[in-house]
């Protein structure tokens, strides 16, 4: 899966966060809020949750799975 990886310039321990893009995808202001996170200390990882075919594919399928009460098991 393609990511926007922003770093932070300390090189001690840091805290990590995923920041996720809205409903039109990556983005260049994604990318600018993981660096300003970076900027404030934090490890950012910005992952493309598109990456398999594109906005509508990722759509369409995630309202087929919801339907059909399928797809792959959630994080919670």
């Amino acid at each position: 899966m393609p990511t926007w990886s922003a770093v932070p310039a300390s090189a001690a321990s840091v805290p990590g966060v995923v920041v996720l893009h809205d409903v039109l995808g990556m983005s260049q202001d994604h990318r600018n809020q993981a660096n300003w996170l970076a900027e404030a200390g934090f490890l950012a990882v910005s992952p493309d949750l598109y990456y398999q075919g594109g906005r509508l594919i990722c759509i369409r399928q995630v309202i087929r799975d919801l339907t059909a009460r399928t797809g792959p098991p959630s994080m919670t």
